[in-house]
């Protein structure tokens, strides 16, 4: 209860949103996604305010200090916030709320409290009731269960896709002495999540295993600690480690020998009053049913919502249901590769190009329809105030799951206002994930990438793929240099200003070295071979590729070499030449400075941000509110 309130203290300023309240609250501009649309921001002073509130029921808690209402003080703004924004939501938030919730309902605040202090001996508990104690490792075993059935059943968890890339992290270094990167993101990260996720819940409840998920829990929480930016989230699920703890067990040995006489002198006292009156609460007692109604209420909710995607179909893209409160941690890894926002004036059919971060500060929205068609009424309105009207908006938005080809989320030809969207409806302008191409990822893209980096040590590969009809405008900056096109399968036509269209397709040559164009994206058959051909590409201009490959899609990968970025290693290269030692542990020290520095300023802000709310409550001080760099004046 202690290290949980004082989790949820620190929690306040930093996930649930405090230090940042001011660019948030007080920019009438600033795009909330609240899932019930009727629920709307509060102006800054009244939200830092809320936020007080809140941090002042997380510190009863911590104190144990009217217990039961600092849980409520702490649980009806949590709820607010929550349900405020959606593009703020993910699994720990939620198991924070979750925690509010069944402590308000337990006696964890008539135990090792200052509530305790002020009670009269006749009415102070011996302990906790079980029950509570059942409730909360009941959470924390479905938490850990549903998230390794989640992984179980996902393809490209169980092949490694999900976390790719993991190995880089220098937690991993002394690893790499006696193995690859491919077996550590495999055994270790993929499997080894998979395996401790759907054995420790039951490892806990265990005597004779109960010490091994002790160790492993320390480990594996104190990886992610330092991998993820996760927040209170590990610690506070090695705070919840105690509650599988029995009396005699560190860490509850050190309180057991003070609290040892007063409970025997206690629960002596209430067996002599109860064999004199009789049970003070009856066992078929109201307040005893609506507990068991509650308790059985919320154990079959908490087994059924992390599959209800099937019902809220609306919400589902490339994945199911909203990422918040379905124990899905960490199976899906995005990469954003482009993001355009087309603002067209129906009536004169001009367009306009508005920068996708103007109004918000991350883009969940992008991986969400029901956010993006929210995100698109918000543009509305604030563009309505600066007088520009009667407009439709269009988002094109590239994304990769798990290591796939980049390829479209939204279909860019429909308008985003007017799109049809029900909670309960499958979303008809959310375009398929392109499987069909996901064995690229085994067979071509890693033994392409290796090729690449070859090159030097600033070059890279992109790929991508796109749907028969459809084109990418894009940019190239005049810093990448040695551009190509590559077609992988399909057929694409490359429209560069200044240049004749080229057309790009694989060229299929058989064993009797008779060529055809190949458009399916099929496999070959015996004896045949692939042969993909490049095109390439200017930089510090536009270019357009369409794809001409119908009925089918095609993919295609771009190659560069990004030339500032390879001068600037140079340079730094030959600077610290000879210093690596020195180098890595001036980068440690530097990580730990800004780290110590960043959570400083935020929890000084958030003191800054409650105190001006006050003043400005009761002395009409002004509130002074800083305003994101993104958004126009």
């Amino acid at each position: 209860m202690h290290v949980l309130g004082f989790l949820m203290a620190l929690d306040v300023f930093q996930e649930r949103g405090l230090s940042d309240a001011d660019i948030r609250f007080g920019d009438p501009n600033y795009c909330f996604f609240p899932l019930f649309e009727w629920i709307q921001p509060l102006p800054t002073q009244q939200a830092c305010i809320l936020y007080s509130i809140m941090w002042a029921g997380s510190i009863g808690i911590m104190l144990g200090l009217k217990f039961r209402l600092s849980c409520l003080l702490y649980l009806c703004p949590y709820v607010y916030f929550f349900l405020l924004d959606k593009s703020r939501w993910n699994n720990h938030s939620y198991l924070f709320g979750l925690f509010a919730m069944l402590l308000t309902w337990s006696g964890a605040g008539h135990h090792m409290s200052i509530d305790t202090l002020n009670l009269p001996a006749k009415n102070k508990l011996s302990g906790v009731p079980k029950w509570n104690y059942l409730i909360l490792k009941f959470q924390i075993s479905l938490l850990y269960f549903f998230a390794g059935v989640k992984k179980l059943f996902d393809s490209d968890w169980v092949n490694g896709y999900s976390m790719k890339n993991l190995s880089k992290h220098s937690l991993f270094s002394p690893l790499k002495m006696v193995t690859d990167a491919e077996t550590i993101e495999f055994y270790m990260v993929h499997m080894g999540g998979l395996v401790y996720d759907l054995t420790v819940g039951f490892m806990l409840n265990f005597d004779f295993s109960k010490k091994a998920a002790y160790l492993l829990s320390l480990m594996f929480h104190g990886l992610n600690s330092q991998i993820f930016h996760i927040g209170m989230f590990p610690y506070v699920c090695l705070a919840s480690l105690v509650l599988f703890c029995k009396p005699h067990e560190f860490p509850c040995s050190l309180f057991k020998s003070k609290l040892d006489q007063k409970s025997r002198n206690n629960s002596s006292d209430k067996l002599q009053r109860t064999q004199q009156h009789g049970s003070s609460i009856p066992r078929n007692s109201c307040s005893s049913r609506v507990t068991t109604g509650f308790l059985l209420f919320y154990i079959l909710l908490q087994i059924v919502l992390p599959f209800s995607h099937s019902i809220t179909q609306g919400y589902n893209t490339w994945t199911k249901g909203l990422y918040g409160y379905s124990w899905d941690m960490m199976i899906n890894s995005w990469e954003t590769l482009h993001q355009k926002i087309t603002v067209r004036n129906y009536e004169t059919g001009d367009e306009r190009y508005l920068d996708p971060d103007v109004w918000v500060t991350n883009d969940r929205w992008s991986s969400h329809p029901d956010m993006a068609r929210q995100y698109a009424g918000c543009i509305s309105r604030n563009l309505a105030r600066f007088n520009i009207t009667n407009i439709e908006i269009y988002m094109d938005v590239w994304k990769s799951l798990n290591g796939r080809f980049q390829q479209r989320m939204y279909d860019p030809r429909v308008n985003i206002l007017t799109a049809p969207w029900s909670p309960f409806e499958e979303v008809t302008w959310v375009l398929p994930l392109l499987r069909q191409f996901s064995h690229y990822r085994q067979d071509h893209f890693q033994r392409i990438a290796k090729e690449v980096s070859n090159w030097t040590e600033s070059s890279d590969v992109i790929f991508v793929a796109d749907f028969p009809g459809l084109y990418l405008e894009n940019y190239l900056p005049k810093e990448l240099g040695n551009v190509s096109i590559t077609i992988l399968s399909g057929q694409i036509m490359i429209e560069q200003d200044g240049d004749p269209n080229i057309t790009l397709s694989t060229i299929r040559m058989s064993a009797g070295n008779e060529a055809t164009t190949g458009d399916d994206g099929s496999n070959t058959s015996n004896g045949d071979v692939l042969i993909s051909t490049k095109h390439g590409i200017r930089s510090a201009e536009f270019h357009k590729v369409h794809v001409v490959s119908f009925p089918n899609p095609s993919c295609y990968m771009y190659t560069y070499t990004n030339d500032t970025a390879e001068k600037l290693k140079r340079t730094k290269g030959s600077e610290y030449e000879g210093d690596g030692e020195n180098s890595i542990i001036s980068q440690i020290w530097n990580e730990i400075k800004g780290f110590t520095l960043e959570k400083y300023q935020e929890f000084a802000t958030s003191i800054y941000l409650v105190a001006n709310a006050h003043l400005n409550l009761f002395f009409d001080v002004p509130m002074v509110i800083r305003k994101s760099i993104n958004s126009p004046d």
